[in-house]
Protein backbone atom coordinates (compact mmCIF):
# COMPACT_ATOMS: atom_id res chain seq x y z
CA UNK A 1 0.00 0.00 0.00
CA UNK A 2 1.60 3.16 -1.14
CA UNK A 3 1.76 6.43 1.27
CA UNK A 4 -0.29 9.40 0.30
CA UNK A 5 1.20 12.60 1.00
CA UNK A 6 0.33 15.63 2.62
CA UNK A 7 -0.42 17.91 -0.41
CA UNK A 8 -2.60 15.21 -1.65
CA UNK A 9 -4.50 15.04 1.70
CA UNK A 10 -5.32 18.96 1.65
CA UNK A 11 -6.33 18.59 -2.16
CA UNK A 12 -8.81 15.62 -1.30
CA UNK A 13 -10.28 17.78 1.35
CA UNK A 14 -9.88 21.11 -0.68
CA UNK A 15 -11.92 19.68 -3.57
CA UNK A 16 -14.76 18.39 -1.25
CA UNK A 17 -15.10 21.32 1.09
CA UNK A 18 -15.13 23.64 -2.38
CA UNK A 19 -18.05 21.67 -3.91
CA UNK A 20 -19.90 21.41 -0.73
CA UNK A 21 -23.14 18.74 -0.84
CA UNK A 22 -22.78 14.95 -0.55
CA UNK A 23 -18.99 15.02 -1.16
CA UNK A 24 -18.34 16.78 1.76
CA UNK A 25 -20.47 15.48 4.21
CA UNK A 26 -19.21 11.57 3.34
CA UNK A 27 -15.99 12.71 3.78
CA UNK A 28 -17.22 14.01 7.48
CA UNK A 29 -18.76 10.63 7.97
CA UNK A 30 -15.51 8.83 6.79
CA UNK A 31 -13.62 11.24 9.49
CA UNK A 32 -16.33 10.68 12.00
CA UNK A 33 -16.29 6.78 11.65
CA UNK A 34 -12.43 6.60 11.50
CA UNK A 35 -12.35 8.30 14.90
CA UNK A 36 -15.24 6.39 16.47
CA UNK A 37 -12.97 3.42 15.68
CA UNK A 38 -9.78 4.99 17.19
CA UNK A 39 -11.67 5.38 20.31
CA UNK A 40 -13.48 2.02 20.38
CA UNK A 41 -10.70 0.12 19.36
CA UNK A 42 -7.29 1.85 19.90
CA UNK A 43 -5.77 -1.84 19.53
CA UNK A 44 -7.00 -2.26 15.62
CA UNK A 45 -6.27 1.67 15.55
CA UNK A 46 -2.34 1.12 15.95
CA UNK A 47 -2.08 -2.10 13.64
CA UNK A 48 -3.77 -0.27 11.27
CA UNK A 49 -1.84 2.91 11.25
CA UNK A 50 1.65 1.71 11.39
CA UNK A 51 1.01 -0.17 8.39
CA UNK A 52 -0.68 2.82 6.49
CA UNK A 53 1.58 5.30 7.91
CA UNK A 54 4.81 4.29 9.00
CA UNK A 55 7.05 2.64 6.06
CA UNK A 56 9.12 1.23 9.05
CA UNK A 57 6.65 0.27 10.77
CA UNK A 58 8.58 -2.21 13.50
CA UNK A 59 10.74 1.42 14.47
CA UNK A 60 7.80 2.98 15.70
CA UNK A 61 7.59 3.27 19.84
CA UNK A 62 4.21 4.42 21.53
CA UNK A 63 4.19 6.77 23.74
CA UNK A 64 3.11 5.00 27.13
CA UNK A 65 0.48 7.95 27.65
CA UNK A 66 -1.24 6.69 24.42
CA UNK A 67 -1.09 3.00 25.12
CA UNK A 68 -2.66 2.72 28.42
CA UNK A 69 -5.69 0.41 28.77
CA UNK A 70 -4.52 -1.01 25.01
CA UNK A 71 -2.41 -3.76 26.29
Amino acid sequence: MGQVGNTDRRTVVTLASLTGGRAYARLMDLTGLFGAVVVLFPQLYRRFVLGFLYEHPEEVEWNPRFTDGCE
